[in-house]
């Protein structure tokens, strides 16, 4: 998962098991042009339902807003392949990386590590 932050990839697998945390249902999307990624959670199994993520597709104003910077969103196919990964049920493994708190904001000061 080097590719979250490019910096640090246990700060990556901290803000994966943080989210997790809370919802049980996540799937982790590549921004576009791997600009990034995003977080979808859920309290139970996400589902993708790919007929209502094509029929969202003929909306014009959503499709306006997501190809506003580039072409490359513009399809439900286009969208969907920037899944990385659904981790509904996501593996215990990862909880060797602690979870960021108030108390404990482990990536605000990754300096001091």
């Amino acid at each position: 998962m080097y590719w979250f932050l490019g910096d640090k990839e246990v700060d990556s697998w901290m803000i994966v098991n943080t989210f997790y945390s809370v919802f049980l249902g996540m799937a982790i999307w590549r921004g576009p042009h791997n600009a990034g990624f995003y977080m979808t959670g859920e309290k139970e199994q996400i589902n993708i339902d790919v007929l209502k993520m094509q029929r969202a597709f003929m909306n014009k104003d959503m499709v306006k807003d997501l190809s506003e910077i580039s072409n490359s969103c513009v399809t439900s196919q286009q969208l969907l392949s920037l899944l990385f990964q659904n981790l509904d049920g996501f593996s215990k493994a990862q909880e060797k990386y602690p979870i960021i708190t108030d108390n404990n904001p482990y990536t605000e000061f990754p300096l001091l590590r």
